[in-house]
Order: C-alpha cells, then sequence, then structure tokens
C-alpha cells in the first residue's frame, strides 16, 4: 500500500513537473517565501531548490508595479469575502526575457479564518498575447482596405 502509494506520488510529480503549468504554495507573508514549487520554474532559469532557500524571490522576476498588483487584488478579494482570484502578470526570465502569465490562485486561511497561505499556478500567455497583437494589428490593416 506504502509502494503505490509512493509509485502514485512520483508519476504526479513527473506530471506535474514536465507540465507548461508552473505549481506554488507560498506564506501569507510579505515577499511571499514559497514552501513549494514545482521543478518546472527552471524553464524561467530559476531553480526550485534556490526559490525554496531564499536565493531567488518573486521581486527579483515580477516588477515591482506587477508586485503592487498582485497585493492589490489580493486585498480586494479578501475585501470582496472571496478566496480565490485570476491577474496575469509580466514576469522577466533570468535570461532577461520578459513573459506574460495567467496566473490563479486561492487563499488558504488557518482555523481562526487568518489567511496563511496562497497557492496556485502560472501559465506563460506569452505567444498567445503575441498573436492577439498580431491578428489586432491586421484586421486593423485589412479595414483601412474597405
Amino acid at each position: 500500500m506504502i509502494e503505490q502509494s509512493l509509485k502514485e506520488l512520483r508519476e504526479f510529480k513527473a506530471i506535474v513537473n514536465t507540465s507548461p503549468v508552473i505549481f506554488f504554495r507560498v506564506r501569507f507573508e510579505p515577499d511571499f517565501p514559497p514552501e513549494f514549487i514545482s521543478d518546472n520554474i527552471g524553464v524561467m532559469g530559476f531553480s526550485a531548490e534556490d526559490m525554496l532557500e531564499g536565493k531567488v524571490t518573486w521581486a527579483q522576476f515580477m516588477s515591482p508595479e506587477a508586485l503592487e498588483e498582485v497585493q492589490s487584488k489580493i486585498e480586494a478579494t479578501l475585501k470582496a469575502g472571496k478566496k480565490t482570484y485570476h491577474l496575469e502578470a509580466s514576469m522577466t526570465w533570468s535570461n532577461g526575457e520578459e513573459h506574460c502569465y495567467s496566473n490563479f490562485n486561492r487563499i488558504i486561511c488557518n482555523a481562526q479564518g487568518i489567511p496563511s497561505h496562497i497557492q496556485g499556478l502560472l501559465v506563460d500567455i506569452t505567444d498567445q498575447k503575441q498573436f492577439a497583437g498580431s491578428l489586432e494589428v491586421a484586421i486593423s490593416n485589412l479595414s483601412e482596405f474597405h
């Protein structure tokens, strides 16, 4: 039974770490220190180990404006009595490339109802954003001919 559970856990970890989705769980504290982050954060040029050890923080690949937007979204979500929120944020990979991420999150509260963690996932939507921008330009150009 334990061996079967361990096998399933290893399979689940392999699925998560080879997917295009980055999973995370952070403490509800300044700088959002992670307790878990999937290994596929490596696509951004950062290791999960470095993030878990605090060698790399969210502030190193998110602009101050993006971090402020995250904080505002969390405050608005809690004020509305909700626990889930979505936002899009720009993040800079270690090689300097800028990418847009769709970020889906759930605020986890302790037994007293006080936020203690945020868990969520990040999906790189850079290609979709670029395609949408190109499509808008093409449509605009076509409308000039009619």
